[in-house]
């Protein structure tokens, strides 16, 4: 959860960094932390992704969108 928050902080920095390399290892990883049954990770992951995807969307193929995608279903149950 630190990592992510961590993560979250680094993506949102106002210096911009050039994050493309990591975005390819890290998306997968963040992707698989939505499964699991911690709910605050599970809400800090979609924060993270999220900035990611709004600042960094030039360098999100179709691969890591897709990562990303596979793992929303299981997020959304019929009360929402």
């Amino acid at each position: 959860l630190p990592t992510v928050r961590a993560l979250t902080s680094i993506v949102e920095s106002p210096l911009h960094l050039d994050l493309q390399i990591v975005l390819v290892e890290t998306v997968p990883i963040l992707a698989s932390y939505l499964r699991q049954n911690h709910r605050t990770l599970k809400m800090n992951t979609l924060s993270c992704l999220r900035s990611m995807i709004k600042l960094y969307s030039k360098h999100f193929n179709k691969t890591i969108l897709k990562t990303i995608l596979v793992e929303l279903p299981s997020l959304i149950n019929e009360n929402d």
